[in-house]
C-alpha cells in the first residue's frame, strides 16, 4: 500500500469475490469482506475504515496489473437527502468516490482506489450508498458474473450495475433458516437486495428471516351512501380490494430470527435497548441497499421493506388501475415491465450515465 503525492490510495489486490479475510484490530478477531473494503462509508459510526482494513491485507507476491480499460465505479460522497421528488428520495452529494475495477472470467477482481470525481446534479436514493456503473445499456461481461455485479434498472435512472460481491457459501448457509426461498417470487432487484440484507446483517451478528413476500390482494368492506332511482339515500356495504406492494412482488417483510411473531418483536423494539438498536441497524442496511424501510413511520412497520421507484407508496387511483391491468394481463412479470428502463424515454437522472471502458 502506498500513497501518491495527490493523497490517492493506490491499491492493487487480487481478491476472490467469495473470500473472507480476518484481521485482529482489537482483542477480538473481525471478519473482513470485500463489502467492507469497498464501502468506505462516510458514516461516522462506521467501525472499520478503509486504511485499517488495508493494513491487515497481506501484500500479494506479484503486483497485479489493472487492465488498459478498467471499469470505473462510483459512489456518492458527502450526500444528503434534499427532497422527495417523483415519489422517490433525491440526494445531492459533494462528489463521487471512484474505484478502478478489472476482473477475469473466474471472478478474480483487481481494485484500484483513485481520486474523487466531481458531483452529479442529483442522485437517486436507491443508488446513493452503492458502488455503481451506469452505462444505460447491457454489458455482457458484467452480466456474466452475477455474484459480483447486480443489475439495476428503473424508468428514471436507466440501466446500471452495482458492485456487490456475494458470498455464496454464506448464502447457502442461511438459505433455509432465513427462508430465502420466498425471495424467488419478488422483483429481482428487491430479491437481491433482501438477500444482501440478510447476509450483511448476519456479518454484524444480527440474524433475520424473511416472513412475507408476495401475498394476494385482501378483501375488505366499506360503507357508502348511494341514491336509488327516486333519489332516496341509503347506506350500502361494498366489498373492495385492499392492494399493497406485496401483491406485486415489490415489498418484503423480515423479522429477527428468534421471534415467532410480530407482536413480540414490536414490543421488544418499542422497549428500546438491544433489539431497537438491532432493528435500526437492519433498517440502515436496507436503506444503503436501496430499499425503503417503513420502521421510522410506525413501529408496526419495522418488518417492512419495499422497492418502488416511480410509484407513490400504496398504489391507488389511476396508478393502481394501471398496475392491476398489467397484472391481469401477464402477472407480476408484466407489472415489473413497467419498472424497466426505457431507452426511448429521457432519464430523470441522465447525469449518472457513464462512458463504457
Amino acid at each position: 500500500m502506498k500513497r501518491t503525492g495527490s493523497g490517492a490510495l493506490q491499491l492493487g489486490i487480487v481478491l476472490l469475490a467469495s473470500s473472507f479475510m480476518a484481521c485482529s484490530t482489537t482483542s477480538t478477531q473481525k471478519d473482513i469482506t470485500l463489502d467492507d473494503i469497498l464501502r468506505d462509508s462516510d458514516d461516522d459510526a462506521s467501525e472499520v475504515t478503509l486504511d485499517a482494513i488495508l493494513s491487515c491485507i497481506p501484500s500479494p507476491s506479484a503486483k497485479p496489473e489493472i487492465g488498459p480499460n478498467p471499469y470505473v465505479f462510483f459512489m456518492g460522497k458527502g450526500c444528503k437527502r434534499t427532497t422527495k421528488w417523483y415519489a422517490r428520495n433525491v440526494h445531492v452529494c459533494e462528489g463521487d468516490k471512484r474505484i478502478l475495477l478489472d476482473f477475469n472470467e473466474k471472478g478474480e477482481v483487481q481494485i484500484l482506489k483513485t481520486t474523487d470525481a466531481p458531483p452529479r446534479k442529483k442522485y437517486p436514493g436507491e443508488l446513493v450508498h452503492q458502488w455503481r456503473y451506469c452505462p444505460f445499456a447491457v454489458d455482457s461481461r458484467l452480466e456474466a458474473l452475477p455474484l459480483l455485479f447486480a443489475k439495476y434498472e428503473d424508468p428514471d435512472v436507466g440501466l446500471c450495475y452495482i458492485y456487490r460481491p456475494t458470498d455464496q457459501e454464506l448464502v447457502d448457509q442461511v438459505y433455509g433458516p432465513a427462508r430465502l426461498k420466498m425471495l424467488k417470487s419478488l422483483h429481482p432487484v428487491l430479491a437481491d437486495a433482501t438477500q444482501q440484507l440478510v447476509i450483511r446483517a448476519k456479518k454484524l451478528g444480527i440474524e433475520i428471516k424473511v416472513i412475507s413476500g408476495v401475498r394476494p390482494h385482501t378483501a375488505g368492506t366499506k360503507k357508502g351512501v348511494v341514491r336509488d332511482k327516486d333519489g332516496k339515500r341509503s347506506k350500502k356495504t361494498q366489498t373492495a380490494k385492499k392492494v399493497g406492494l406485496h401483491s406485486f412482488g415489490l415489498a418484503v417483510d423480515v423479522n429477527l430470527m428468534h421471534h415467532k411473531g410480530l407482536t413480540s418483536a414490536r414490543k421488544a423494539y418499542e422497549a428500546g435497548g438491544r433489539e431497537k438498536k438491532a432493528w435500526d441497524t437492519v433498517g440502515r442496511l436496507g436503506e444503503e441497499l436501496g430499499l425503503l424501510w417503513l420502521g421510522p413511520i410506525q413501529t408496526t412497520e419495522i418488518f417492512h421493506f419495499e422497492w418502488r421507484p416511480t410509484l407513490s407508496g400504496r398504489p391507488k387511483g389511476d396508478e393502481l388501475q394501471k398496475l392491476l391491468r398489467a397484472q391481469e394481463k401477464g402477472g407480476n412479470q408484466a407489472v415489473w415491465e413497467l419498472l424497466r428502463y426505457n431507452p426511448k424515454r429521457s432519464s430523470a437522472f441522465k447525469d449518472l450515465k457513464d462512458p463504457k471502458p
